[in-house]
């Protein structure tokens, strides 16, 4: 029983669900941190959690012949044979009711929007991450419905501002992520169940510095914009936060094209001493412009 415990609980990566905290971003960009907000904010976030955790399972089943043929996922539970696909299945389904039910006690809006949620993880999972580009596209969209999840849940205005900020960054991130699996193999090889081989580096490199541009401007816009004047007294220590990200994305990028980059630069950043220094900084920045 423990063992089956253990492998359900590898099989969940734990650690990614520090991507759904994205589900307060609505409260922290509109500064409604009222009781009744965080709570509901807390609602969405175990709502979101429980999905991505099944879906993870259904992923794992459905890329099960592609991890054993990968270094790093062929130790993955299902991949490995010590979870059963059958049980894998039953818990992922689990999972994924437990969500949608409970968030129809919030509102219907969580319900659809998570349910929007789970087609397209297994869209993806089936034939989207095959296809170069678009897989990015798509990750890069999983991201965002996690800030809209926030949205519909608090029933807090959507923020276009915060979506043209967000969904390119996460573009940019999904590539990243991409380039750091290209030049993880050799020049002839095609990435494992992608579409992507070791000549796309250069334009996957370029692309996700574009994206990375397009949010850094985006950012920088709002800093002045009607919306940013409303809830920040010092427009120009907001555009500051624009500077900052864009070192941080220049930084997570130079780092990937050495080859230190692993897989996933947002779990790398959870791990990594100097991204906590430009996250505090942040956080200065945006208090004092708020304050001043």
């Amino acid at each position: 029983m423990f063992n089956k415990l253990k492998n359900a609980y590898l099989t969940i990566r734990f650690q990614h669900c520090t991507k759904n905290l994205l589900v307060f971003l609505p409260v922290m960009a509109s500064h409604n941190f009222e009781y009744y907000f965080l709570k509901i904010s807390f609602l969405c976030f175990l709502c979101m959690t429980a999905i991505t955790f099944g879906t993870y399972f259904f992923n794992d089943i459905v890329d099960i012949n592609h991890d054993r043929a990968h270094p790093l996922k062929k130790y993955r539970p299902i991949a490995a044979g010590t979870l059963k696909i059958l049980e894998g299945f039953i818990i992922g389904a689990f999972l994924v009711l437990m969500s949608l039910g409970f968030s129809m006690l919030i509102n219907i809006k969580l319900f659809f929007t998570l349910c929007a949620y789970l087609i397209i993880s297994i869209i993806y999972s089936l034939f989207l991450k095959k296809i170069i580009w678009l897989d990015a596209a798509v990750l890069s969209s999983l991201f965002a419905i996690r800030i809209i999840v926030g949205n519909f849940g608090t029933e807090i205005p959507l923020s276009f501002w915060l979506l043209g900020f967000a969904v390119p960054l996460f573009f940019a991130l999904a590539l990243i992520k991409r380039l750091a699996e290209i030049i993880n193999i050799d020049e002839i090889s095609k990435l494992i169940g992608r579409g992507y081989r070791s000549r796309d580096k250069l334009i996957v490199n370029r692309v996700a510095m574009f994206s990375s541009a397009i949010c850094i401007v985006i950012l920088l816009l709002y800093s002045f914009s009607e919306s940013a004047t409303k809830l920040y007294s010092s427009n120009i220590l907001v555009s500051f936060v624009s500077l900052v990200i864009a070192f941080w994305l220049y930084r997570i990028i130079s780092i990937t094209n050495l080859g230190q980059m692993k897989y996933d630069p947002v779990l790398f950043a959870l791990t990594d001493k100097i991204s906590y220094i430009y996250g505090i900084v942040v956080i200065i920045l945006l208090y004092l412009a708020k304050v001043i």
